[in-house]
């Protein structure tokens, strides 16, 4: 037995309405539970919200900057007026690097990373004194390989710092100097 083909749907035509259509009437719905507000506290908050900085972390030449550092090893000599044979090895390197933390620097400035007694040296002056200079082994992250100190305000201000040391004072000794080379003597 065959079926007959199903009968087409007739497409509505548009036709313009009556009038406005009625809404259609829906149950009321139910009323909202009240959900209590946050209040503020009478004190103090334990944890305060924090204002927004409107300084950058690092700025441009900060970031520039520590892209072009790379690690680079010199020695420094230190220069005393009177022999350091009271302090420690681990004085001058704790004092070397403390005064390099503590001095104010620019974006670019070099960065101590670690500092190594490498040895002594005593030497005789005309006047009859002796002083003292000691070879330290700096690691620092620079820009170039330059001396650590081309402005001799940045090497005035590390001189002070490294002087103002605790291990400095302790042993009444004074830094006058640092260099990359020592001085050749004169012939006699």
């Amino acid at each position: 037995m065959a079926h007959a083909p199903p009968e087409p749907t007739p497409v509505p035509t548009p036709q313009p309405s009556p009038g406005p259509t009625p809404m259609p009437s829906l149950p009321p719905s139910p009323r909202p539970t009240k959900v209590p507000t946050l209040r503020p506290t009478p004190g103090p908050s334990e944890n305060p919200t924090l204002q927004p900085s409107f300084t950058p972390s690092e700025s441009p030449s900060d970031m520039a900057c520590s892209l072009l550092f790379a690690s680079v090893e010199a020695i420094y000599y230190v220069v005393f007026l009177q022999d350091a044979a009271a302090a420690s090895d681990l004085d001058l390197e704790d004092s070397f690097t403390s005064a390099d933390a503590a001095i104010e620097k620019e974006a670019c400035d070099p960065v101590v990373l670690d500092a190594t007694v490498q040895g002594r040296m005593t030497q005789r002056r005309l006047q009859g004194t002796t002083g003292n200079t000691v070879a330290i082994i700096v690691e620092s992250l620079q820009v170039n390989n330059d001396f650590m100190f081309q402005i001799n305000a940045a090497k005035t201000n590390f001189l002070s710092a490294f002087n103002a040391h605790p291990a400095m004072q302790r042993n009444s000794l004074e830094a006058v100097d640092i260099v990359t080379s020592l001085p050749t003597p004169s012939p006699t």
